[in-house]
Formats: C-alpha cells, structure tokens, sequence
C-alpha cells in the first residue's frame, strides 16, 4: 500500500449524464410552491366572484346597481328593481354594487317647534319640560321654537314622524340609499305641514283637545299632508303616524289651567245634567222615553210650520202609538186615566139605562110619573149629576 494520500472526488469525476441531485430538489420545491400557488390562485378568483353572492334578509330590500343602473329582478312579475328575501347572484364588486333599504318602520323625532330639550329631560312630556324653571323671562329669539295658531297663540311642540320605506326602487332614483339622507327632506316636508295646519286651528284645539271643528284629530290632518308632499317626489316612502306632543308657553300656564279646571266642571255639570235627565225620561217614559220625545218634537214642528190635518193627525197616531209601549209614570198615568174612563162609561151607561127605564115609564104612565118626579127627576151616578131628564111644555106632555 501506497503512503500517498488520495484526492476527494470533484464534479469533473462524476460520470457524464447522471442527474444533478440539487437541481432535481430545487426543480421539485418549485414545482411544488407554483402548484400552491396555482391552488391558492383558483380559491383567491373562486372567493373573488362568490363574494358577489347578494344576501337580503328580512324586512330588508335589496337592489343591485350594474355601470350606473339598477339592474331588474328577473324574477318580478311587474319587472321590479327590488330583490326581496333571498340571495342571488351577481358580479363581484367593482362591476355590481349591493344596496340594502331597511323596510322596518323608522322614526324621526323633529324639535323645531319646541325650546331647547337637555339629554336629562329626553323622555318627558314637553309640558313637564316647558313648566320647568328657565333664566330669563318670556321666549328666546332664535333659540325657542314655537308655532302661531290661527287665534294668534303660540304653543310647543314635539312631533315624532313615523315611517317605512316600501318601494325601495323610487326611494333610491329620487332620495337616496340610507334614511340618514332622507330624514333632513323629511324634516322640512314635516314642519311645512305642520304649519299650514296649525295655522288653521285655534290654541285650544292644539293643544288641549288635539282635534279640529269636524272631529278629525289634527295629527292626522298633519300626516296626509305630509304623504301627499312624499307621494309627489316619488319617494317610495309611506307614512305609518304623526304623533304631537304639544303645550302652551310657560308664561300663560296658570290662565290655560284656569280654563282648563272651567271645562273640566262644565263637563261634570253637564255629565250630571245628562245623567239626571236619563234618569227622569226612565222613570217618566221607560227605554222608549227618547224615541217618545222625537215624536213629540216633530209634531210641535210641523204645527208651527202649517203641517195638513191629515199629516198631523198621523203624527197623533204614532205618538198614540208609541205610547201604547211607553213604561213607567207614563204607563202608569195611562192605566189610570183608562181605570176613571172605564168608571165614567159605566156609570153613563147605567145613567142611561135608568134613563130608558124611566122613560119607557113614563110613556106608560105618564100623570104617575110626573106626580111622582114632579118637575124635574134628578140623581147622581159616578160622581156625575143629570138633572132635568123632563121638561114638559104642557101637563101630561114631554118632548120625548
């Protein structure tokens, strides 16, 4: 053996045409990281276009917006822009944009008629808030608001405006796409109808008995006005209520109240009158009692307007014969004047045949019964006196 030491082998050793370990394992790691890329590539473009999935929940309205205009429902009957409940597909943005219009009932809370309200005081009626003490005396110009009625008072007022968007397609071609657009326009169609209408009423209508001279409470008067202004624009809006919170300025408090507890016992005197005339009809007429004196009434009227004896004795009749069915006192009275009328008929027919009696008599014998009777030949029955049955014009005659 040989002491000379030996070379490690080089690349120049290695036989020609055998693979190269290190390029094969570089080849294979890129092989490797271009088909995960290739993989996270296909997930990337498949999330890209499902995020285009459009979802509307509930009470939700959905409408997709392709290159500037509203792409319609192909399923709509009527060939709508709304999508209701459900998911559909769509191009992912930037190609469609999604909008979604809540379709719950909102509402708006409007205090330009009324004085400046505290975070503490939310919540509280506005008389309650007005009545509170304030610096200074009477209203603050541009500060205070109030409305002018048409008797030249001003009152207070907070008004809450509820309301729904129920075409999502015209709310957005002529509103916008959130109710935080919408609500400043629905502000000012609120305070312009509130005025032309307050304008027309009196203080006490506004803020006492809340409804005007035909019975129509005024809030109502208030929210056609404001739908009818929403209807013009095409807004796709509907007005669901107009509720009014309103009072008097603090300054004439104790004169409203005044007049206030004045109404309040008229309406009692007037409720115990009602009640004390009912409880009379009842124990006079019974429960026909009313009907009764709407007869009556009628009666009087068409005398006094030179009604036909024909009509008027028609009239009796009806009233004759809702008598017949009247109760209490009446009934009573009735009955009893039937008992006297039934005893003056039959003592009149007892009188009468006394008469015949009498009569037939004398025409038997009449010298007995003029020398019996005398004269005259009188007697009493039923309360009643007949005297002078027989007059004679000679002796021995009679006119019968």
């Amino acid at each position: 053996m040989s002491d000379t030491p030996q070379s490690a082998p080089s690349l120049s050793d290695a036989p020609r045409g055998a693979p190269d370990p290190g390029a094969e394992s570089l080849s294979s790691a890129m092989r490797s990281a271009f088909n995960v890329l290739r993989l996270l590539m296909i997930v990337l473009l498949a999330a890209y276009f499902l995020s285009g999935l459009f979802r509307v929940g509930e009470n939700e309205q959905g409408l997709i917006v392709r290159f500037g205009k509203l792409r319609i429902n192909s399923n709509s009957e009527d060939a709508s822009a709304v999508f209701p409940k459900g998911i559909y597909p769509s191009l992912p943005d930037p190609f469609d944009e999604k909008v979604l219009v809540q379709g719950s009932s909102q509402r708006l809370l409007i205090g330009t008629f009324s004085i400046p309200i505290k975070d503490k005081d939310r919540g509280k009626k506005l008389a309650d808030i007005v009545a509170q003490p304030r610096p200074g005396q009477g209203l603050a110009p541009g500060v205070d608001g109030y409305m002018i009625t048409a008797d030249r008072s001003i009152a207070h007022g907070l008004w809450t405006v509820e309301y729904r968007i129920t075409d999502a397609e015209d709310f957005v071609d002529n509103i916008g796409e959130t109710p935080e657009r919408f609500e400043p326009l629905l502000q000012r169609l609120t305070e312009d109808a509130v005025l032309r209408t307050v304008s027309g009423l009196s203080i006490e209508t506004v803020t006492r008995t809340n409804q005007n001279e035909s019975g129509v409470d005024f809030t109502r008067v208030v929210a056609d006005r404001l739908s009818a202004s929403l209807d013009k624009l095409h807004s796709g809006v509907t007005i669901i209520n107009v509720i009014a919170d309103t009072t008097h300025p603090a300054g004439v408090r104790e004169a409203f109240t005044r007049v206030a507890n004045a109404r309040s016992d008229l309406k009692k005197v007037q409720q115990e009158a009602k009640q004390g005339r009912a409880e009379l009809l009842n124990r006079t007429a019974g429960r026909r009692a009313d009907v009764l004196l709407t007869l009556i009434d009628q009666y009087g009227a068409a005398q006094a307007t030179g009604a036909s004896n024909e009509r008027l004795a028609q009239m009796l009749a009806e009233i004759d014969e809702e008598l017949e069915q009247s109760e209490g006192e009446v009934a009573v009275r009735i009955q009893d004047a039937r008992s006297q009328a039934d005893d003056i008929r039959e003592g009149i027919r007892q009188e009468y045949e006394r008469f015949v009696e009498l009569r037939n008599q004398y025409h038997k014998y009449p010298e007995l019964m003029v020398a019996g009777c005398g004269a005259t030949c009188g007697w009493k029955s039923s309360g009643i006196e007949r005297t002078n049955f027989f007059t004679f014009r000679a002796p021995g005659r009679s006119r019968f």
